[in-house]
């Protein structure tokens, strides 16, 4: 992973992650993760709450961020024809 330097005093290597979709349906997340886990992804699914609206995102990763999550998108759209996006990690 190439070691990107940020403010402060902690120097990290930049980390994504990849959200494969969002639902405000928990039982569609589930759904897909089940879809993933069936061909060994191994997703997970984080609750978010965006202006008193839940979202389950269902995710990948952490991954590094540039070439390697390039090209676990390319991956999730041959498997699954879905443009998945990277979300950058703040840790």
């Amino acid at each position: 992973i190439p070691q990107v330097a940020f403010p402060g005093k902690n120097t990290y290597a930049a980390l994504c992650e990849l959200q494969v979709a969002s639902f405000r349906d928990l039982n569609r997340a589930q759904e897909l993760r089940k879809q993933l886990a069936e061909k060994e992804y191994a997703a997970f699914i984080r609750k978010v709450e965006q202006g008193g609206v839940v979202w389950w995102r269902v995710l990948l990763g952490p991954f590094g961020c540039g070439e390697e999550i390039d090209k676990w998108k390319e991956k999730i759209k041959m498997d699954f024809g879905i443009e998945a996006i990277s979300v950058k990690k703040d840790y």
